[in-house]
């Protein structure tokens, strides 16, 4: 049985609402006003979720693309008044989201894109807002 994007982005959702009282998750589109404490915005995530594709490695085995066995990219875009908050609200989200289940898949951190990972600044926005993009993989077998 494979999992769909729709439940994918669900069951992310679900896993990271009321993360923090104060953190709104996103799907798709961030609004270009955010919720904000004076000048500061409040913190946020944005997810993206791909559509599913084959796992390359069944097809590698068999030529042929294994419709049981897919693969979705996720990525979640950590947002927060300062780094201070960008970390703290990353370590939060890798906490639950790392080997989580949803339906017949697992969340995996996508390691290298992780570990290479730096807090950005979108200062096409006022006022400017450090993020922190991380991504994930959902495999089925």
């Amino acid at each position: 049985m494979t999992i769909s994007t729709a439940q994918t982005r669900q069951g992310i959702t679900d896993a990271l609402t009321g993360i923090h009282p104060n953190v709104t998750i996103y799907t798709g589109t961030v609004p270009e006003t955010v919720p904000s404490w004076g000048t500061h915005i409040k913190p946020y995530i944005g997810l993206w979720v791909t559509t599913s594709s084959d796992d390359p490695f069944a097809r590698a085995v068999s030529g042929l693309a294994d419709v049981d066995a897919v693969r979705i990219s996720v990525q979640t875009q950590i947002v927060a008044a300062d780094e201070v908050g960008v970390y703290q609200l990353a370590d939060l989200v890798r906490e639950l989201l790392t080997n989580r289940r949803i339906g017949t898949g697992v969340i995996l951190p996508d390691t290298f894109q992780q570990e290479n990972a730096y807090i950005l600044t979108d200062t096409s926005v006022i006022p400017s807002r450090p993020y922190l993009p991380l991504m994930w993989t959902i495999e089925t077998q």
